[in-house]
């Protein structure tokens, strides 16, 4: 049986997907499965998969229609949960990413000795202003974690985590499908389940920043729209999550997000009133599940968003004369 299990979803990624596959078939840690699922590519990464597949056994490929990223995720985990010989730890690469070489290596020096249910890691290519997570001497509970570090919820990407298989299966964790942002829900459930998870400083995953792809590209109308939907499913997904535990002061670390992701509504929706209308029709219901002091924020922060999108066309404007 291996003892990690990595999970790689492609789509249309012909010019980086074999530098991704090679780093994770040159580990020097060798007994790990690579779950390549092609999420209905319309390039040549389906060729690319299965000409790996077919010469290295460890490797299975699915393929399927195009559903999301989400969903491709969920059919790696659901190929895992359901393998006698899966990994005893899952990991995600995506597939315009990679791993160093001795990624798996360091990761199971920790891990076989404790049977730590999430195992956190760190980028190697870090940008400018990228904060790296507080670390933990020795695992800690997901929600000691939180109260230790408020600002963490929310964070983090689930690339950067080792997760134990029957962690994932008690919880029965997988990702939202059709979202931006899927990895918000799915750590925020990690930290809010995990009995016991180390967090490190270890630099082990090369994030690729692509110039044109979607998340850095300008926003079209259709990808405003779904980010709007995307942060009220989230907001209400924190509510369910602060439903959950009875904690007081965690409860409100919970539920604070509801009116971080209207903020983050409101900045997609710049000065746009049908998208402005948008966000505080979704959000408004939302609104009395916030302590009362979080309420009162609610006018101020907003106009402040308002006019900080009224400073940032003025500025574009003034820029073309």
């Amino acid at each position: 049986m291996a003892f990690f299990s990595i999970i790689v979803p492609i789509y249309n990624v012909e010019l980086y997907l074999r530098e991704c596959i090679d780093s994770l078939i040159h580990q020097s840690f060798k007994d790990i499965e690579i779950i390549l699922i092609n999420d209905g590519s319309t390039d040549s990464s389906g060729a690319i998969a299965e000409e790996y597949a077919r010469k290295d056994p460890r490797i299975h490929l699915i393929n399927q229609e195009n559903q999301g990223l989400s969903m491709a995720r969920n059919a790696g985990l659901s190929h895992c949960s359901k393998s006698k010989g899966g990994g005893e730890y899952i990991i995600f690469v995506d597939s315009d990413d990679y791993l160093a070489l001795d990624a798996c290596e360091r990761l199971h020096e920790i891990l076989k000795d404790q049977p730590i249910e999430v195992l956190h890691y760190e980028i190697l290519n870090k940008r400018q202003g990228y904060r790296d997570l507080p670390t933990t001497q020795t695992p800690i509970s997901g929600q000691e974690y939180l109260l230790k570090h408020p600002h963490c919820i929310g964070h983090g990407c689930v690339w950067l985590h080792a997760l134990r298989k029957d962690f994932i299966i008690r919880h029965n964790l997988s990702f939202i499908p059709s979202i931006l942002h899927e990895d918000m829900v799915f750590i925020a459930e990690i930290l809010l389940h995990a009995k016991s998870i180390l967090f490190t400083s270890l630099e082990l995953y090369y994030y690729r920043i692509r110039e044109g792809s979607i998340m850095n590209s300008k926003p079209t109308k259709e990808r405003i729209l779904q980010a709007l939907t995307s942060y009220y499913i989230i907001a209400q997904n924190f509510i369910h999550l602060a439903e959950m535990t009875q904690a007081p002061q965690l409860k409100k670390i919970f539920l604070i997000q509801i009116y971080t992701y209207f903020l983050h509504s409101l900045f997609y929706s710049g000065l746009n009133p049908k998208f402005l209308y948008i966000s505080y029709k979704n959000f408004s219901p939302l609104f009395s599940y916030l302590p009362t002091k979080e309420r009162l924020k609610i006018p101020i922060h907003a106009f402040f968003y308002f006019f900080k999108s009224l400073v940032n066309r003025f500025k574009a404007l003034i820029l073309r004369f």
